[in-house]
């Protein structure tokens, strides 16, 4: 899978899929008035469900939209991602952007996306486009496409303890609460 820009798409048409956790009325607003600062005309979608970001962007490329945003978090994003696998079309011929909203924001951290809503707005109706790679985990409980990182043992122990009302002391908090539990993890990896 290769997430990339398509030659002459116009920027100002996009599908916002947002996390309905952090949908609230104040940030709806801020959303909509920044993106018509920016020169952005969205359809707002919300997220009801985990998972849900993958079904309405997988059905939004399946209509013809081909520039689709979230404005979540890394989890929002990672589900976004199983909605272009899901679709099963060039992924080149599709813009995926993000505004960063979430706890950590990894993946916006690593792209140089500012967590200021105007800003990461003002890069999303830029010309800011590159192309990112992916790779695809398989395991008994199935399959999944990752853009950022993957994680297994201790770090899905911290992150099911994790308390996102602490915003980002709340890592440091789940951290210390998963230390105790460490033990080994026999792991196998094989590439193709």
């Amino acid at each position: 899978l290769e997430i990339g820009p398509a030659a002459g798409m116009d920027t100002k048409d996009w599908l916002l899929v947002v996390n309905g956790t952090r949908a609230t009325p104040a940030l709806m607003g801020k959303l909509s008035r920044g993106c018509a600062r920016a020169g952005l005309r969205p359809t707002f979608r919300q997220t009801t469900h985990h998972g849900h970001a993958a079904e309405l962007i997988a059905l939004a490329l399946n209509d013809g939209v081909r520039q689709v945003a979230v404005a979540g978090g890394d989890g929002t994003l990672h589900s976004a991602v199983q909605g272009l696998v899901a679709w099963g079309g060039d992924t080149l011929k599709v813009r995926l952007g993000l505004i960063p909203l979430g706890t950590g924001n990894d993946v916006a951290r690593g792209l140089g996306i500012p967590r200021n809503l105007e800003h990461s707005l003002k890069v999303l109706a830029g010309t800011h486009d590159r192309i990112i790679d992916s790779a695809m985990v398989r395991w008994s409980g199935g399959v999944k496409t990752f853009i950022n990182s993957l994680g297994i043992g201790f770090d899905v122990s911290v992150l099911e303890r994790l308390d996102r009302r602490w915003g980002r002391l709340g890592y440091a908090m789940a951290f210390m609460k998963s230390i105790p539990l460490i033990k080994g993890l026999v792991t196998i990896i094989r590439s193709e």
